[in-house]
């Protein structure tokens, strides 16, 4: 069975990358594209990804606003894509707050064959996670911060604050 990859990002030329990277994984399908965050959403709701490549910087809605949003309504197995910077790498980590599972650098000349496997391979383990996020959706109700709760809770990483 495929697991089934929906790529966001706001470059139509990064989005045709990406489709070509991923057409050489037999295991994995890009079933849909979407250019900001609000088309993401909307593209979860019908598709039903087993996991989400998402850029940072977007129209209409960020990649940050997005994962949270996606944590909150459907929670979906999310790696962040952007070019690496000081700026990126501290927006790495507020997505991985959000609930993103992973982040992987943007090559900057385009993917070599080491990455296009390396992010292959990074997508068949995210995309795995997506059973496990689903059973642990905390209900909203329950948790102030569910979304980041979600997914370090699905992957199995003790959630508690520093002593």
């Amino acid at each position: 069975m495929k697991a089934r990859v929906l790529v966001v990002d706001d470059s139509s030329l990064m989005r045709a990358v990406l489709r070509e990277v991923l057409s050489g994984a037999r295991d994995l399908e890009v079933v849909g594209e979407a250019s900001d965050g609000l088309a993401a959403l909307e593209a979860i709701r019908r598709l039903d990804p087993d996991v989400v490549t998402m850029d940072l910087l977007m129209p209409m809605m960020g990649g940050q606003d997005t994962i949270r949003r996606i944590m909150r309504e459907k929670p979906t197995p999310i790696v962040v894509l952007a070019k690496p910077s000081l700026q990126a790498e501290a927006s790495f980590i507020e997505c991985l707050q959000a609930g993103a599972i992973e982040a992987f650098a943007k090559p900057a000349g385009g993917f070599d064959e080491q990455q296009a496997h390396a992010l292959i391979a990074m997508l068949r383990r995210v995309a795995a996670l997506k059973q496990r996020l689903a059973d642990a959706r905390v209900p909203v109700a329950r948790s102030p911060r569910p979304a980041a709760g979600v997914a370090v809770n699905a992957v199995g990483i003790e959630n508690k604050p520093p002593a």
